[in-house]
């Protein structure tokens, strides 16, 4: 025997936390998904971050509701156990090949290449995208990491290089 459950709102027994709404087109929305969003630069102008070393995006929060981003360790601590969407972009600034790196737990699990040439006086740039799902466990630590022998690049917003994702389920 096929069951009609009619709800617009779902909500914790405890708290009464609202967690679903169905609006009445059908369209369902969750009021507490983790997501993040992070970038690298200057406050207020173009700058240049990295080097000959390698260096994480994400040293000023754009976006994380639930707490779970540390700027100072430009990392992301998984507060629930499921699959995550991760995307990444930065801009590598002169004549040299770099890299972006999802990386959980220190290791790298994705890489993502790219090389900058320089034509004549002019110097190149090349932006580095990186995107996909992880599967992650709760209390991960996960981070962005950019390698190359050369400057990355990022300016006063958002637009140039930063890095986020968001649960899936």
């Amino acid at each position: 025997m096929a069951s009609i459950l009619k709800v617009n709102t779902i909500q914790d027994a405890t708290n009464s936390t609202t967690a679903m709404t169905i609006d009445s087109s059908g369209r369902v929305s969750r009021s507490v998904i983790p997501r993040w969003k992070a970038r690298t630069g200057p406050s207020t102008s173009a700058g240049y971050f990295g080097g000959t070393d390698t260096s994480t995006i994400g040293a000023r929060e754009v976006s994380d509701p639930l707490g779970n981003y540390d700027a100072s360790t430009r990392k992301y601590t998984v507060p629930i156990t499921g699959s995550y969407f991760i995307f990444a972009q930065a801009l590598h600034y002169s004549s040299t090949t770099g890299s972006i790196q999802l990386r959980i737990n220190g290791s790298a699990v994705s890489s993502t290449f790219g090389y900058t040439y320089s034509e004549g006086s002019t110097i190149g740039n090349t932006t580095i995208k990186l995107s996909g799902y992880a599967d992650l466990t709760v209390n991960d630590a996960i981070d962005i990491q950019c390698t190359g022998t050369n400057a990355w690049y990022s300016n006063g917003d958002d637009s140039y290089t930063f890095w986020g994702g968001y649960f899936i389920g």
